[in-house]
């Protein structure tokens, strides 16, 4: 494994990074500045998008772009101009959309958090691509990093604040969750430590982030 130091804008809270094949960009956001930052490696130019609030997650949607804010979905064009926008929070909120990711389908699910850290006040949700959004999960402390097993059959989803990523029943057809189990438990080791974002490879391994906490 190559691990290489890329260069761009210092973030107070970097979140959500990936590769923009369409434009050969790294593409990610800094959450709580409310930027969308777009680097080329090679030139090591960067365009940084001003979204005008917390914004979480960026993902493609066709030629557009799909983001997770502070208060629910927004849907730019290429020009980054709002299209549409799907509201879960009215502003003043005390909960805010966090971390998200997409489906095998190319559906977007979303937790949120209290921005007081309050455990039971995060949720988990879909937004379909018909524009209709479902709440799936409740009483979530910190809903963050979301991934998806090589057969399509397993959700992963961590719960930051409880330290636990939970692994769920998942059905491609319909985007529905079942069952979960623990497919990561916190041990003496481990709970100075609050688990962040997930990925999973074709070998259906994990890579788990975390940060320390005190």
């Amino acid at each position: 494994m190559l691990v290489q130091d890329v260069r761009g804008p210092v973030c107070d809270l970097g979140e959500g990074p990936w590769w923009d094949a369409r434009t050969h960009r790294l593409v990610w956001v800094d959450l709580l500045a409310g930027f969308v930052h777009m680097l080329d490696p090679g030139t090591e130019g960067c365009r940084t998008v001003v979204v005008g609030q917390p914004v979480s997650a960026v993902v493609r949607a066709g030629e557009n772009w799909l983001l997770t804010v502070e208060t629910g979905f927004e849907l730019r064009d290429p020009e980054w101009k709002t299209l549409s926008s799907y509201e879960i929070f009215r502003k003043p909120t005390k909960v805010r959309m966090n971390d998200a990711g997409c489906d095998p389908a190319g559906r977007l699910y979303a937790g949120s958090l209290a921005y007081d850290d309050r455990e039971g006040l995060g949720c988990l949700y879909r937004l379909d691509q018909d524009g209709g959004c479902h709440e799936l999960v409740t009483g979530l402390g910190i809903s963050n990093g979301l991934a998806w097993s090589p057969d399509h059959r397993t959700m992963y989803h961590v719960d930051s604040a409880a330290r636990v990523i939970y692994a769920r029943e998942y059905d491609e057809t319909t985007g529905s969750l079942g069952g979960r189990r623990q497919s990561f438990i916190p041990t003496p080791t481990t709970t100075r430590c609050r688990t962040g974002s997930r990925s999973t490879r074709r070998a259906a391994c994990g890579w788990r982030s975390g940060t320390a906490a005190g």
